[in-house]
């Protein structure tokens, strides 16, 4: 179900940290121009911790750089009535088990560190279905208004037209090539 229902996504591109404004900017233009590929979109993914009985635990933080194609790649949505939920600038989404194994709920607010060592306050604005991984999704203007820094994208989704084991290899192996691409991941 995570993957087909809730990620809709088929390849994710993981940009090198010394990578440019520009050159990312090339590379999703690239991406979305190739003739094997649907459509594609850039997001900030961070790797961050919450508290969870003095443990810290690994949490995904996504934060897209165009909010409105985020429905395109992932669907948040309500379990049982499937009912979208879209991101706005009050709060962020939060997957289900993050809100179960804390106890929280809608207007909660839920210390997260987004990688960089510091926990800040998350407002909770809705939880969405999800089976695989914990995982936060906000706005960059919630994000910023967050953490104080604008979100830059660490890396591209895509959606193949075709995800067959011939397709993915030239894809994959043509951006492998770039200077700017770390990894490149097909969930086919």
């Amino acid at each position: 179900k995570q993957y087909g229902d809730i990620f809709q996504f088929d390849v994710t591109m993981t940009y090198k940290s010394e990578a440019a404004l520009s050159q990312k900017e090339n590379d999703l233009k690239k991406l979305q121009e190739d003739s094997r590929v649907k459509s594609a979109t850039s997001m900030a993914v961070y790797h961050g911790f919450y508290a969870d009985e003095g443990e810290d635990k690994g949490i995904d933080l996504y934060v897209p750089q165009d909010i409105e194609s985020l429905p395109t790649y992932i669907s948040l949505r309500q379990r049982g009535s499937g009912d979208t939920i879209s991101l706005n600038n009050d709060g962020a989404v939060i997957t289900e088990k993050i809100a179960k194994d804390k106890h929280l709920k809608v207007g909660d607010t839920f210390p997260i560190d987004n990688g960089d060592g510091v926990k800040k306050a998350v407002k909770i604005a809705a939880i969405t279905e999800n089976y695989v991984g914990h995982i936060v999704y906000m706005t960059p203007t919630y994000y910023k208004s967050v953490y104080h820094k604008t979100p830059q994208s660490t890396g591209m989704f895509a959606i193949m037209k075709d995800s067959s084991e011939k397709s993915e290899q030239a894809l994959g192996n043509a951006f492998m090539k770039k200077d700017t691409i770390d990894s490149v991941s097909f969930y086919s």
